[in-house]
């Protein structure tokens, strides 16, 4: 077996990124992000022949001995590595807060936070081979649900493909969205593209509506000028980590409103529903409601809605975070996927709506 070196390149590859993580030996591209100067990182996998190690812009080839060692699947940064990592000041730093209850001032530890490339630029990416299968959930073939989706792509007929949702289906703090190397596609594209590959006579019509920092209760507000106006064929509905105040009744009868407002004014439509990654568990301020949402999706909407496919992100995002750190995975710390998350995204989405992988 040649090493993984062999097969991994210094740019964004669509073919690369768009292999499910649970399909093959080859795992391209896995962030990670080290904890102190000696620090320890789990791979999903363990990695047979050795990995190729890159700076977060695969620029870089880290040399294991010199930056690294391997043992099992688990990686350790060796003191004097040019790898980059945050020491544990950094990532939990200290902030005075005043405790009202008590009447008295005392330090809590905080979580760090940043958006743009910041975090993504003290991960590495690890390319391996490797002989261990996926344990996680591989999401349902639910194309039968969308007959007239899959109608339209096999005949090359055009195809409204709408994206509606908060900053996570904006593509928040994929590279590419954000502008800095390896500029790969977020999720949405991943999906359109993913679609086109697999469907060659596609002609997709894209939109994303998305915006930042959005709960299902501006879906509400704003479905016409964002939604209907559009008149999709296909809407991919992705809302909940900002609706973590409600509780899975209410977040759950936001979405129903949602989606009969929909079907009633385009009767020919087809959703798919996203059930949103988890937020950072170690913040204070997102971790609430939202891991709850999924499963009240299956409890309380689909036996009235059996129409509707359901994207099991947050059972994916659970899966691999039984084998890895929230930090490894994110591109703000706190409640955004990075381009190695946004991937686990499209390949669930792509799974769902046809049944197929690339």
């Amino acid at each position: 077996m040649e090493h993984p070196q062999k097969y991994v390149t210094d740019r964004y590859d669509f073919d690369t990124y768009i292999k499910p993580y649970w399909s093959g030996d080859f795992m391209a591209n896995e962030s990670v992000l080290f904890a102190g100067e000696e620090g320890r990182v789990s791979l999903l996998y363990t990695p047979r022949n050795g990995v190729s190690v890159r700076s977060c812009d695969l620029k870089t080839e880290y040399r294991e001995g010199v930056d690294y060692l391997l043992s099992g699947n688990t990686l350790t940064r060796l003191a004097g590595s040019s790898m980059p990592y945050f020491t544990d000041e950094e990532l939990y730093p200290r902030e005075e807060v005043e405790h009202s209850r008590a009447g008295k001032t005392t330090e809590r530890p905080w979580v760090l936070f940043g958006e743009g490339s910041w975090i993504a630029q003290h991960q590495v990416f690890v390319s391996y081979f490797h002989e261990d299968a996926w344990e996680g959930i591989i999401p349902e073939d639910q194309s039968r649900k969308l007959p007239r989706t899959l109608e339209r792509l096999e005949r090359g007929e055009p195809l409204k493909l709408l994206f509606f949702g908060d900053s996570i289906t904006t593509g928040a703090n994929s590279s590419g969205k954000i502008g800095f190397e390896p500029f790969a596609d977020p999720w949405p594209i991943l999906v359109k593209k993913g679609l086109e590959k697999l469907y060659p006579k596609a002609s997709i019509d894209y939109v994303n509506t998305a915006v930042g920092g959005k709960k299902t209760a501006w879906g509400l507000e704003t479905l016409e000028e964002n939604l209907l106006v559009y008149q999709p064929n296909t809407v991919i509905l992705a809302f909940g980590m900002n609706d973590r105040e409600l509780t899975p009744e209410e977040h759950v009868a936001e979405i129903k409103e949602l989606i009969e407002r929909t079907q009633a004014a385009l009767p020919a439509v087809e959703i798919a529903l996203v059930a949103t990654m988890l937020p950072n568990a170690e913040t204070f301020k997102f971790w609430k409601e939202q891991y709850t949402f999924e499963d009240a999706y299956g409890r309380l909407l689909l036996p009235s809605h059996p129409e509707l496919s359901l994207v099991p992100m947050t059972s994916v995002h659970a899966a691999l975070l039984k084998k890895k750190q929230y930090r490894d995975m994110t591109g703000n710390n706190v409640n955004h996927p990075n381009d190695f998350l946004a991937r686990a995204y499209a390949h669930s989405i792509l799974r769902v709506m046809t049944g197929k992988e690339l």
